[in-house]
């Protein structure tokens, strides 16, 4: 609730808080305030020229009130979900502009948000009793990519449980059809919350219906341990890199579901939520028949004040992407989070590298900041990539021939051998994620990363390939 009730009927004037009793475009009077978004404040309101029915509207804010950006995105919201019309999706009526207010009507559902309900219930749920709500969702995401729409925003706080036990996914103000969502070259920004933002999402990648399988995959692994896959730390980075913990509590069959819908690439996880959801509701059923008294863990499910991107109220967040050659420093971040180089050292690194178009390491080096094996220690230590001596390794002939010499150096990487269904893949920088994934789709199979030294990398390319 925002401040005290006035008279009503009364009009809103320009700037003027929001109150309980004010009116909207003369037809809207408020009643409570619901929630916020990334762009405004939804709250409960009376249609007053259609007898008084319940309708949410989300209200854009003050200060983006002259922001063609959001202004826009309200609009596309509207274009966009009035095509969608499914019992799951949240209908939106329609956007109004006045000369106080811009804002959406749409459907209000009373309940609560999927993140409102795990708050209130102060425990992971089992996965058994999330399953009715999984498969609605997955009925709505899969309606609404079958029109060539992508959310791009799915998480707990934008799934409305209603008092009558029906899911409605909400809140499609950042969603795209499938061709306006690749920004990876422009310079542009990439929209979502990032807690459950997919891998490709965050970089700027063009996105499928995977992208919202993985943010659907990460507000399942929220719901039944109670904190979604990576929460605190160096977020991005775990992202792009780490690999989510299994559930514990959990069967294999489950958990490897989970994490195939978790898979860094795309092409990894399943083609659609509707298979998801048939692989994950199989195995969750089998476990619990197998397992019908296994409890599931008391662990209190609470949210850091620190962590505000963790919050049912969460900002959808911009990111300002850069183009591919320009990802490297996020490795300076990295040495300066672990304390191997100061922040004053990494500017002038970055000055240096800008000149003489050298990588990153290669200039902490030379400047004596850092020696080049602690240089990798530390950076495989911030990724969790295992270090590998390539001195040591012997180097299977039809794995190193996935890729050629020139690509090989090009990329300071190069491949081992398969290991456990997987190519061993040795890289001087584990962040450049178009080497994993050129050489992903050249062998069709999934890439392990180890972290070696440039040097090293380069003398086992000479090596192997030849001078």
């Amino acid at each position: 609730m925002t401040g005290a009730s006035v008279p009503p009927g009364r009009q809103r004037t320009a700037r003027e808080p929001l109150r309980p009793g004010m009116m909207l475009a003369g037809r809207f009077r408020l009643v409570r305030h619901l929630g916020r978004g990334g762009l405004g404040h939804v709250w409960l309101a009376r249609d007053t020229q259609l007898e008084d029915e319940q309708v949410a509207c989300k209200i854009l804010r003050g200060d983006f009130f002259y922001d063609r950006r959001a202004i826009a995105d309200m609009k596309r919201e509207v274009l966009l979900t009035r095509r969608l019309r499914h019992r799951h999706i949240l209908a939106v009526y329609t956007f109004w502009e006045t000369v106080n207010e811009r804002f959406i009507t749409m459907e209000y559902v009373e309940g609560r948000s999927l993140a409102d309900a795990l708050l209130e219930h102060r425990a992971p749920f089992a996965a058994d009793q999330i399953l009715p709500w999984l498969e609605q969702v997955c009925q709505a995401l899969d309606y609404a990519h079958s029109e060539q729409v992508l959310h791009r925003d799915v998480k707990p706080s934008n799934i409305l449980l209603g008092k009558d036990g029906v899911v409605r996914l909400a809140d499609f103000g950042i969603a795209r059809t499938a061709q306006q969502v690749h920004t990876r070259f422009t310079g542009e920004m990439t929209s979502g919350t990032l807690l459950y933002m997919s891998p490709e999402q965050l970089l700027g990648e063009r996105l499928d219906v995977r992208s919202d399988l993985y943010s659907l995959a990460a507000s399942v692994y929220e719901l039944v341990t109670g904190a979604p896959p990576f929460y605190e730390g160096a977020l991005i980075t775990q992202i792009q890199m780490k690999q989510p913990a299994p559930v514990a509590y959990l069967g294999d069959g489950i958990n490897a579901v989970l994490l195939q819908a978790l898979a860094k690439s795309p092409a990894h996880r399943h083609v659609s939520c509707g298979e998801f959801f048939a692989e994950f509701s199989k195995e969750v059923r089998r476990w619990c028949a197998e397992h019908p008294a296994e409890p599931v863990p008391e662990t209190p499910v609470q949210r850091p004040e620190t962590t505000l991107a963790w919050h049912p109220d969460a900002d959808t967040v911009r990111l300002y992407m850069a183009k591919t050659e320009q990802q490297k420093p996020r490795i300076g971040m990295l040495l300066v989070q672990a304390g191997i180089v100061t922040a004053e050292q990494l500017e002038e690194a970055l000055r240096i590298q800008e000149q003489t178009e050298e990588r990153l390491g290669t200039v902490l080096v030379k400047l004596g900041y850092m020696a080049e094996e602690a240089l990798t220690d530390a950076v495989g230590a911030q990724l969790q990539v295992p270090f590998i001596h390539l001195e040591k390794e012997r180097f299977d002939p039809e794995i190193v021939s996935v890729i050629r010499r020139r690509t090989a150096r090009a990329r300071r990487c190069i491949p081992i051998h398969r290991e456990h269904g997987q190519i061993v893949l040795a890289m001087a920088d584990p962040l450049d994620l178009g080497a994993l994934n050129e050489i992903e789709r050249r062998c069709k199979e999934r890439v392990e990363v180890r972290i070696a030294p440039e040097s090293a990398v380069l003398a086992a390319i000479d090596r192997v390939y030849g001078p």
